[in-house]
């Protein structure tokens, strides 16, 4: 039998091991910044064109290479970090894999010229296909420029997966985001096709938080500092009032290097817990510095991942130092609920399982009867102890969207009243329904503008005083590449200037909104998702923010033709059992629970 099993060649060898370190122009984003971070330089002017597809271009000052050291940083396996295997253990620089140039080389047409301070020529070399093709002495300032061209042109399989540019240029500000808050005492320039981005003097951790994140954050960064004997933690967080409703704002690093890590954002979450609305998210930078034999940095192939030795450890002084500084702030001191509920419950009497009212709420065992204590006067509504649904069931019942089919207002009733100025209720041919006015109406709102997508553009509503919208150049480019679909959705802006836009018009269907709060909310929904590139998904995502900020709001007293509206647009929805946020919009209380109740059946 013939021999199967080949070595691959060189060239296909270094086009597999490049797709672990580059997947996007972001990549090779991240690779230039560390290693002219590592080389010492506090001046960085990184230059990007066709969202870093055509180029990425690095200029730094940092200490450059000799003719040697810049051929070698182009091999495999070739570092200046590392020489053995404790130092994989003992990591504080950025880049040690030596494996980025290397891979960088073999999918894009790089170009370096480097020069060490202390020289009077530099070196220019050309590389394609991870070879190298000439090198050569060259004039050129200390420190070192690297160009990267072309990204995946030997690759064009690889090119066709990359996103659209808006995309991939916000995975490029990301990046770009991570390092400059990282490094706050380093210049940083940030050009896109000609035009500045970013141009970010040397500055304190808090300025730059500012610059970055949004003025907003100005004069409401609560500063965090505890060093322990394990471990020391700094940065900022912002006050509760910046909480915002997307994850995007959130920066953890450990020894200066980003990561991702759930439980240490559920350690925050859990600081920051009844000070802040549900689904929105806190702000902040936050370094945690350790030496690095209790940390691994080696789990994951872009470093983004950690495992501490004791996270327990790490869990409860991050929690406490950030609990500490938003409890200072607060009027009435934040208590630790969860002590005072193991205080009660070793108190209190045993009661029953919490009980629900309706075919909608929560129950902590789905199978037992609903009401516990049938001679409760909460049974007047009930019906007696009926089996309550199991949670598919309930979701079938919430999501079908045949549901309320035949549902109409009984025939000659005038039972139709608001109750505690937020619930309708009205008789139906059923029963009585009893209706969320503002989860119904975010229901009718989000199939309005989600149909609008697929109808002629909304109507918008000129303002009577135009609106100067100003954004941070992230959220600037997010809007950029909305502009179309917002236009459609009735949104009529002008650009002004740097960053900055003009509202003119808003769906009417926002009334008097406050369009930078309302763009803001919708940035942070959108800027973090890959897939804002398929419209379909982009209109569901501006319909869900439009009908959350539009519906009529609990406490507004309605008149009865507004009532009688929203019970029409409502048993007109294709899902309204459920608003567009996962909540019931209402509750059927049938002729036959009633007939059970009085004993009637």
């Amino acid at each position: 039998m013939e021999n199967i099993i080949k070595l691959l060649p060189e060239h296909l060898a270094n086009q597999i091991a490049a797709g672990e370190v580059v997947q996007r122009p972001a990549s090779i984003v991240k690779e230039l910044l560390e290693n002219a971070i590592d080389a010492g330089a506090d001046h960085l002017q990184l230059i990007v064109a066709d969202a870093g597809k055509t180029l990425v271009k690095l200029i730094d000052n940092g200490s450059g290479m000799s003719a040697l050291d810049a051929r070698m940083a182009f091999e495999r396996h070739a570092t200046s970090k590392i020489s053995t295997t404790d130092d994989l253990f003992r990591i504080r620089t950025l880049g040690f894999r030596g494996e980025a140039l290397a891979s960088i080389a073999a999918v894009a047409e790089v170009n370096v010229k480097t020069r060490l301070r202390e020289n009077e020529l530099g070196t220019e070399l050309i590389f394609a296909n991870g070879k190298c093709m000439s090198a050569e002495p060259c004039n050129c300032n200390p420190g070192t420029t690297v160009s990267v061209r072309n990204l995946f042109f030997n690759v064009p399989a690889r090119r066709n997966f990359l996103k659209s540019n808006p995309v991939e240029t916000r995975h490029i500000l990301s990046e770009f985001i991570r390092i400059a808050l990282s490094y706050p005492q380093i210049r940083l320039r940030l050009e896109h096709n000609g035009t500045t981005v970013h141009d970010l003097p040397a500055q304190n951790l808090a300025e730059r938080m500012v610059e970055l994140l949004g003025k907003n954050l100005s004069g409401k960064l609560l500063p965090l500092r505890e060093s322990t004997p394990y471990i020391s933690i700094s940065g900022f967080a912002g006050t509760p009032e910046t909480a915002a409703s997307a994850r995007g704002e959130q920066f953890f690093f450990v020894n200066r290097r980003f990561i991702r890590s759930p439980f240490l954002q559920h350690a925050l979450t859990q600081a920051y817990r009844n000070t802040i609305e549900p689904g929105h998210f806190p702000i902040f930078a936050i370094f945690l510095d350790i030496d690095p034999k209790h940390v691994d940095v080696n789990i994951h192939p872009t470093k983004t991942e950690v495992k501490f030795d004791d996270e327990n450890a790490v869990y409860s002084i991050l929690h406490s130092v950030v609990r500490k500084q938003i409890g200072q702030i607060m009027t009435e001191p934040v208590s630790d609920e969860d002590a005072i509920n193991r205080i009660i419950d070793s108190t209190k009497p045993p009661l029953p399982d919490k009980f629900t009212i309706g075919e909608f709420g929560n129950s902590r065992n789905p199978h037992r009867p609903r009401f516990p204590n049938p001679g409760g006067w909460e049974n007047l509504f009930a019906g007696g102890p009926v089996m309550e649904k199991s949670p598919e069931e309930k979701a079938e019942t919430l999501l079908a969207p045949g549901d309320l089919i035949g549902t109409q207002p009984e025939a000659g009733s005038d039972i139709l009243f608001q109750f505690k100025q937020r619930y309708i209720v009205a008789s139906i041919n059923r029963g009585l329904m009893i209706l969320d006015q503002h989860f119904a109406h975010e229901r009718i709102l989000y199939e309005r503008f989600q149909e609008a997508a697929e109808r002629p553009p909304v109507a918008s509503q000129q303002l009577l005083f135009p609106q100067t919208v100003s954004l941070p150049p992230s959220d600037f480019e997010c809007v950029q590449s909305l502009e179309n679909q917002l236009r459609h959705l009735g949104f009529d802006f002008r650009q002004f200037g740097k960053n900055a836009y003009i509202m003119h018009g808003l769906p009417a269907e926002l009334g008097k909104a406050d369009a930078g709060a309302f763009l803001a909310e919708l940035i942070s929904e959108m800027k973090d998702a890959e897939k804002v590139v398929v419209a379909d998904l982009i209109y569901e995502k501006i319909a869900r923010t439009i009908a959350r900020n539009s519906a009529i709001l609990p406490g507004r007293i309605l008149a009865i033709p507004e009532m009688k509206t929203l019970l029409h647009d409502i048993l007109e929805c294709k899902l309204p059992g459920i608003s567009p946020g996962g909540k019931p919009t209402y509750y059927i209380l049938d002729d036959e629970q009633l007939h059970r109740h009085f004993q009637r059946m």
